[in-house]
């Protein structure tokens, strides 16, 4: 998988993951975008660059990403077990 990253493309802001861009809500402020390509660090669980790790790790931490990307995966586990214990 290659590294996840924030780019600009006619006024839109995408994160690419994977070689595939997702389009970042059209509302979202600059640091809300940060969040979601921190997101898609820990979701995809790829780490971060070498010469990028300190300003990653400075990032979570203002940010309180890490906390936030971990409450976000547990929540979806939660609601997918809902789901699967709901299929009869």
């Amino acid at each position: 998988m290659t590294q996840p990253m924030l780019f600009e493309a006619q006024g839109q802001i995408y994160i690419k993951a994977d070689n595939t861009p997702m389009p970042v809500s059209n509302n979202s402020c600059f640091d809300d975008c940060v969040k979601f390509l921190l997101f898609a660090y820990f979701v995809f669980n790829v780490c971060y660059p070498a010469e990028l790790k300190v300003v990653f790790g400075v990032l979570e931490r203002v940010m309180s990403a890490d906390y936030e990307a971990q409450y976000f995966c547990r929540r979806l586990s939660t609601e997918d077990a809902a789901v699967v214990g709901n299929k009869d």
